[in-house]
């Protein structure tokens, strides 16, 4: 009873326009329409052809092809704008030295410490669940290389 009252407590975030239309841009482009329009049947029970079927076929392809390049178009263009805050930048010789699987954990704790960082009671249950997942996947990348060490060393000639 108590998790569905703070579920009512918890106010939603409010969207800009941009994430919201770009959130409609990316969405599924002329499924609904292409299948309405194919829905029309070819004939009429008379068997003459149905009247301006193939014009509704057109109009809906049109519909489809115009969304798809606008998508293409404006997409780069509104998503350009919203840059991360801070770059994330390992010095040069650190990074020339790490590993595959290192510098992948090097990824995740960062994104960790930023999750960690961003923080706050109405995001939390996102965020730990998101957290939850990060710290998986270090801890099976460490078990991975561990496994692999170890392999290395007792198995393989020097």
């Amino acid at each position: 009873m108590n998790q569905i009252w703070e579920k009512r407590r918890v106010k939603s975030t409010v969207l800009s326009w941009k994430n919201a239309f770009m959130a409609g841009l990316t969405g599924v482009r002329g499924a609904v329409t292409m299948a309405g329009v194919l829905s029309v049947p070819a004939f009429i029970d008379s068997g003459a052809p149905f009247p301006e079927r193939s014009m509704m076929l057109f109009i809906a392809a049109m519909v489809i092809v115009i969304s798809l390049l606008a998508a293409i178009v404006l997409l780069p263009l509104l998503a350009k704008s919203s840059k991360p805050k801070k770059k994330m930048t390992v010095p040069l010789d650190v990074a020339k030295h790490m590993s595959e699987p290192r510098a992948y954990t090097y990824v995740l704790q960062t994104a960790v410490g930023e999750l960690e960082h961003e923080l706050k009671a109405s995001n939390a249950s996102i965020v730990y669940d998101v957290l939850t997942a990060y710290y998986t996947k270090i801890r099976r990348i460490q078990m991975r290389s561990l496994q692999e060490e170890n392999y290395k060393r007792f198995y393989e000639p020097n």
